[in-house]
């Protein structure tokens, strides 16, 4: 008994110590339609408020002051979160609460309604109005997706210091902040069938993660869910039933493009044409003016290496930039097709829908002109539905590599425009 009473005291002791461990705590629940309500306790520590002190002494503008007092006051405070709260588009609010505990901190309690999805990162930007550049600085987003009944969701975090300006308060604060702790919890409105949330209770997807990660790498949180046929989701972005190309037949591998900081900025595609060598388009590699980091993103979602690149592998002109990098996986060789595109010629449009993945789609489309870019030929294509893409592959019929899809050429709205194989043929370093 005596043991048991003492294991009882333990996990007390335990559930105490864990429920004061994250410093921002977020209830969501989603409705059918997109709307739904948030439940939000942020915890502003005592060691925060001394921070502020000393902020408060060293800013030289006075702002500092204004904002301690600001922070001290209640009477201040809440009317000064609740209007940023409620100038977010989108959101109703319903409570705002704050609380001063014993230990020195308080505690704010938010409680809003809003209309559509996206409603849960734009209330950030603007409750954090205090510090931010602007609430128009996107660090963060949500988006669901449908397809065949499926529904996806999907939230990126992603380098959140980028809406904060202020040297001294980020100098100060940035211990304090990055040990800091997130829980958002979000109960969804359809069963769910996969996530990576750390824990999963009938709809309700809860995840942990720090501001250290938020602040200065990156969080992703999704959910796959089912629905029933008779519900319309007009918040969703709708994906077609598409044909997916064989793994064993894909040319398609990815390129995570990095800023000097070693940041990821944006995946991007290329197109294998041999075991350890691919292609991609010049204009997006140079996104940040050559001065970033690269690295290949093979089918396993492992990461290779890429190998120094060298001034013959630069075609600017035409769009093209040769990467050698490390491939452990052996390829299909590469068929380049012997004859030029033609006009009126039925094609394969072959791409990824979404970078995050592995799995390539292939789409039907037409050759319907030919235009002139840096004093060479290229083809526009017309797919058989709208589709914006920043990279490619395009095949014939009998699985012959005719071309790249280009960005870097103009052209009229919902047409793609290939650089011809022959060409990207002719300019592969020796």
């Amino acid at each position: 008994m005596k043991r048991l009473i003492l294991n009882y005291l333990v996990l007390f002791s335990l559930i105490l110590s864990l429920s004061g461990c994250f410093d921002v705590k977020r209830d969501i629940k989603f409705y059918p339609n997109g709307g739904g309500s948030e439940k939000m306790y942020i915890t502003i520590g005592k060691d925060f408020m001394d921070e502020m002190q000393i902020y408060a002494s060293q800013d030289q503008s006075g702002n500092g002051k204004r904002k301690l007092d600001t922070l001290m006051d209640n009477d201040k405070l809440q009317p000064a979160l609740l209007s940023n709260a409620q100038k977010t588009p989108g959101t109703s609010v319903q409570d705002l609460v704050i609380t001063n505990k014993n230990d020195g901190s308080k505690e704010i309690y938010l409680y809003y309604t809003f209309d559509e999805p996206t409603a849960i990162v734009k209330i950030i930007s603007y409750m954090t109005g205090w510090f931010a550049v602007s609430p128009e600085v996107i660090y963060s987003s949500v988006k669901f997706t449908e397809e065949s009944g499926v529904v996806k969701f999907k939230q990126i975090i992603r380098n959140a210091s980028r809406a904060f300006s202020d040297e001294l308060a980020n100098s100060l604060f940035h211990d304090l902040i990055v040990s800091k702790s997130i829980n958002q919890n979000i109960e969804f409105a359809f069963d769910v069938t996969g996530t990576n949330a750390r824990t999963l209770t009938e709809k309700t997807c809860s995840w942990d993660f720090s501001f250290n990660d938020a602040m200065f790498n990156t969080v992703e949180l999704t959910t796959d869910m089912t629905k029933p046929p008779n519900i319309d989701l007009p918040y969703a972005e709708k994906i077609e039933k598409q044909e997916k190309v064989d793994r064993n037949k894909n040319p398609l591998i990815r390129v995570m493009v990095y800023n000097a900081n070693r940041e990821w900025v944006k995946t991007i595609t290329g197109i294998v044409i041999k075991d350890d060598e691919l292609v991609t388009s010049f204009k997006l590699m140079n996104l940040i003016e050559g001065q970033g980091y690269f690295s290949v993103k093979l089918n396993n979602d492992s990461l290779a290496g890429i190998d120094e690149m060298k001034e013959n592998d630069l075609d600017k002109g035409m769009d093209l930039c040769f990467l050698r990098f490390n491939n452990f996986e052996k390829l299909k060789p590469m068929k380049f097709a012997q004859l030029q595109i033609t006009y009126g010629q039925k094609v394969k449009i072959l791409y990824f829908p979404n970078t995050l993945s592995p799995t390539a789609y292939a789409l039907d489309g037409t050759v319907t002109a030919t235009k002139k870019m840096s004093g060479n030929t290229i083809y526009e294509i017309k797919p058989i539905k709208p589709i914006n893409l920043e990279g490619g592959a395009v095949y014939n019929d009998n699985g012959e590599f005719m071309g790249m899809i280009t960005p870097a050429f103009n052209g009229e709205v919902g047409k793609l425009y290939v650089i011809p194989a022959l060409y990207i043929k002719s300019r592969i370093p020796k």
